[in-house]
């Protein structure tokens, strides 16, 4: 299931990239190129990939023309972003446990985890020693596997 959070965006980007490099295909063909060179200057410009130096000339000589290719550069580049985000933060977790006991005895080091950080209230506390007690209320942020977390908090 978790894959799917990846997999639905980044098919709905590619998606919607094809419907915007065919937009903008029909709109330089409504400029006067024909349909093959349209097709063609679009997909290169929405990727990135460029194109020879007579078909960019025919480009840049025409203000229409130049001003859809910019905005189809520009939007590539978002798309690739989109992507890059919508995949990195798939494979972030979030989750929240309880400890009422210090760092030292939670032994979390000892399981692989780093201690980053701990919010407390408006304060925070970063890179709390291991005589640092844990409060109720406290966030703590760390690093490390979430499949030992949870089965940490399994044995409790």
């Amino acid at each position: 299931m978790d894959g799917l959070y990846f997999l639905v965006p980044t098919l709905l980007v590619i998606f919607v990239s094809f419907l915007i490099v065919r937009a903008a295909a029909i709109a330089l063909m409504m400029t006067g190129m024909d349909r093959k060179r349209a097709v063609f200057q679009a997909l290169s410009a929405f990727s990135g990939t460029g194109f020879t130096t007579k078909e960019a000339e025919s480009i840049v000589n025409h203000p229409e023309r130049r001003r859809i290719v910019s905005w189809l550069m520009i939007l590539g580049n978002a798309g690739i972003v989109t992507v890059i985000i919508t995949a990195t933060s798939s494979l972030v977790t979030s989750e929240g446990y309880q400890l009422s006991i210090s760092l030292s005895e939670s032994k979390l080091t000892e399981k692989g985890f780093r201690v980053l950080g701990i919010e407390r209230g408006k304060n925070w506390i970063p890179i709390p020693k291991a005589k640092e007690m844990i409060q109720e209320g406290d966030r703590n942020v760390v690093y490390g596997p979430i499949e030992v977390l949870r089965a940490l908090f399994r044995e409790e």
